[in-house]
């Protein structure tokens, strides 16, 4: 859509993250040992890609959306027995 109507919609270019990039982070949850300890709980991608240390196409950190959306992750499931 951005390649459509760059004069329109071309500032969320930098905001937006591609499909590998979310990718990546899927992956390196999977593999966290600590994985349980977040579990039940909100995640943000762009801030769970600095933790892992995963950046974007052309080295591109996507913001948070904790600062561009006051998103503010919380417990889903704080009582879940582990």
């Amino acid at each position: 859509m951005i390649e459509v109507a760059p004069e329109k919609l071309g500032f969320l270019r930098e905001q937006l993250e591609t499909p590998e990039f979310t990718g990546h982070v899927v992956w390196a949850l999977y593999n966290d040992p600590d994985l349980p300890e977040i579990s039940g709980k909100t995640q943000i991608g762009a801030e769970l890609a600095v933790k892992y240390g995963i950046v974007d196409k052309e080295g591109r950190r996507p913001p948070s959306y904790r600062d561009t959306h006051s998103v503010v992750p919380f417990d889903y499931y704080p009582l879940i027995t582990r």
